[in-house]
């Protein structure tokens, strides 16, 4: 039990890793080139939408530990609902 607890530390803080170093930074990359690229071609229709998408996106990318992770967040608050939902169990006699 202990040596797979290990095995899932290791995991989280893999995925922090990856996170800080090569999603997030990709992702700005990707979205301040894209604007680059709309800004030139002068099409600001598709600017502001695709900037709202990133955004959208973005909230995700940077705080998705704090929005679903652990306890926290939308993650604590199923959890607590989930506790509080009274399970019926139903018997069939034969």
């Amino acid at each position: 039990m202990l040596n797979m607890l290990q095995t899932l530390d290791g995991l989280s803080s893999l995925t922090e890793w990856l996170l800080n170093s090569w999603v997030q930074p990709l992702f700005i990359l990707i979205v301040g080139a894209t604007a680059i690229l709309l800004l030139k071609d002068k099409k600001m229709r598709e600017l502001l939408i695709f900037a709202v998408f990133a955004a959208i996106v973005g909230v995700f990318v940077f705080l998705g530990n704090d929005i679903f992770g652990g306890n926290r967040g939308l993650t604590g608050v199923a959890k607590k609902a989930a506790d509080k939902v009274n399970v019926a169990s139903v018997y069939i006699r034969k």
